[in-house]
């Protein structure tokens, strides 16, 4: 008997705006598309969220077009507003289920999980699995206290039935610069500070990746133009060296993913 095809819904959470979260779901979008997987992408910021900006639909004209198809750009919805909210569940009844839904919710959106539905955050899990998503949920970090109990809060929140994968956004230092995140032994009194989150995520059996650093400049310009990554890459709008800056950075990024491969579906 062929094996089913493993279908998985991806959150991207942050504790707050600035973590790289958007940059990370802006990724993955792209590595999922560029591998000919069918991805349904929403933005829980509304139209002004990021997610939306740089991967919806848009005219000849270039302006973004009022009606998204999910599969083909990015559905943007309100996850503030107690009625646009629904869309996290609503989704699940469109007819053909895609290989994955990708939802970018906005930084410091939990409260909102707790209002969908009376079971809160673990509810709406629960909802996915039942139409054969496993949910995963990603959580992207910088090396701050706040950021770094984000992991362990949103498994504290959403339960043991997604799976976890959490993302060090290098743009903030090195990888070993998350003491926080990794723990921390007090030089003076020999006691272990922070390290709840990773703990928590090793006993979740979940990965950590490593999201690469882009140099702000060749950022700034993709920000300009509002251009995906995959079209950074050959876009005469940027020199050269802006370009040979994104080719290599989705390959750096791309073997991040890697360490995440089975949870995310990159492999």
């Amino acid at each position: 008997m062929a094996q089913k095809k493993k279908r998985r819904a991806i959150f991207v959470i942050g504790e707050k705006g600035g973590s790289g979260k958007t940059t990370f779901a802006r990724a993955l979008l792209d590595r999922l598309r560029r591998d000919k997987k069918t991805v349904a992408a929403y933005d829980g910021d509304g139209a002004v969220g990021q997610f939306f900006q740089y991967y919806g639909q848009r005219d000849e004209e270039g302006q973004l077009l009022t009606q998204q198809s999910a599969t083909e750009g990015v559905v943007p919805f309100d996850v503030r507003d107690e009625h646009q909210r629904d869309t996290l569940m609503n989704v699940l009844d469109e007819t053909d289920h895609p290989d994955a839904i990708l939802v970018d919710l906005p930084g410091g959106s939990l409260p909102e999980m707790k209002r969908l539905f009376a079971g809160g955050a673990p509810a709406l899990m629960q909802e996915y699995a039942s139409e054969g998503f496993t949910p995963v949920i990603a959580v992207v970090m910088s090396p701050l206290l706040g950021s770094a109990r984000s992991v362990k809060e949103a498994i504290d929140e959403f339960g043991t039935v997604p799976e976890y994968v959490a993302i060090k956004n290098l743009g903030f230092g090195e990888a070993a610069d998350f003491i926080l995140f990794d723990g921390y032994t007090d030089p003076e009194t020999g006691e272990v500070r922070g390290g709840k989150g990773k703990a928590a995520l090793e006993w979740m059996d979940g990965a950590v990746v490593e999201m690469p650093y882009l140099k702000s400049r060749t950022y700034a310009l993709m920000d300009l133009y509002s251009m995906t990554f995959s079209e950074a890459v050959s876009d005469r709008r940027l020199t050269r060296a802006d370009r040979s800056r994104v080719q290599h950075w989705m390959k750096g990024f791309d073997e991040a993913l890697d360490n995440a491969k089975s949870i995310l579906g990159t492999g």
